[in-house]
């Protein structure tokens, strides 16, 4: 099926029901604040859809309209809110903004792809249940393995790590869901800025002896320092680092602090992790080589 990118609001009338259906599923009852985010990147139809659906629930119906970049002047928005529905292209996963809203009881629900998608995977009962019984299972869990016919052999620690159970419905309050999606996950890395105990979850998309790339939708001020806590087979490695490069929304670039013997044992674990887990023509891979010709 093609999908296709509608262009005029005279696309939202054939929107309302659909979004209506996705509001009850989200408890959205008379009287309750529901805040519509969007920006410059959200598809235009979406925000009226759901002031219309919004509006047949009985709903005090209201909407954001933000301009990219940091976003501290509507978390108060955020926060009085019962339900956000975040319709901005931008991730606001592990942020300030999400943290301080979920903290404070409010449900955010994600929206950010074309109707298609989401006419394709409307949330049922049994990706409920089947997301909530995985959750559990990871929960109870210390460590992951991942392995597959073709070689992979992937296993990472994630003892005092959080699953998240994601099934397109923000019901609860201090739940945060995307629409659409199904699934189960926790973060291999954290980040930790100095001075405080709450972590940023992100990827490392890449590293090298200086530092490291890590993915997050967390907007992080360049020259802030951090401690990075990685996940590995048996246990965690941390290493502490300072901000060069910020890219909200995208990740930020972090230079590792002046590297001590210890910190070279520290990184030659983590990169010896990800050779054995990844292809053979990562960073980590020419890292590797180097730290074994100076070690000492």
């Amino acid at each position: 099926m093609v999908e296709r990118l509608a262009v005029s609001y005279a696309a939202t009338g054939e929107l309302v029901d659909l979004f209506k259906t996705q509001l009850e599923l989200c408890q959205v009852k008379p009287g309750e604040h529901v805040l519509i985010h969007s920006d410059s990147g959200t598809y235009p139809h979406y925000p009226a859809a759901f002031l219309g659906a919004a509006g047949a629930l009985g709903a005090d119906v209201f909407q954001v309209v933000h301009p990219r970049g940091e976003e501290r002047a509507v978390i108060d928005a955020w926060k009085r809110a019962d339900l956000v529905i975040d319709c901005s292209p931008r991730a606001h996963a592990y942020g300030d903004i999400m943290k301080e809203t979920l903290d404070s009881g409010t449900r955010i629900l994600r929206v950010a792809v074309p109707e298609e998608t989401l006419r394709r995977l409307t949330p049922t009962d049994e990706l409920r249940e089947r997301v909530v019984a995985g959750q559990r299972i990871m929960d109870s869990g210390q460590a992951m393995r991942i392995t597959s016919p073709n070689g992979t052999d992937l296993t990472f620690h994630k003892e005092g790590r959080d699953a998240m159970g994601i099934y397109s419905v923000a019901d609860k309050p201090g739940r945060w869901d995307i629409w659409p999606s199904g699934m189960v996950c926790c973060a291999p890395v954290e980040l930790y800025q100095e001075g405080t105990k709450s972590p940023v979850f992100g990827k490392v998309s890449d590293i090298s002896a200086g530092g490291c790339f890590v993915e997050t939708g967390t907007i992080i001020s360049a020259a802030t320092k951090w401690k990075l806590v990685f996940a590995l087979d048996h246990g965690s490695a941390e290493i502490e680092g300072v901000v060069v490069r910020s890219n909200p929304g995208v990740g930020v670039g972090i230079k590792f602090n002046d590297v001590t013997l210890r910190d070279r044992e520290v990184l030659k674990t983590i990169l010896e992790f990800i050779e054995r887990t990844s292809g053979p023509d990562q960073s980590a891979q020419r890292y590797l080589a180097s730290l074994s010709r100076t070690q000492v």
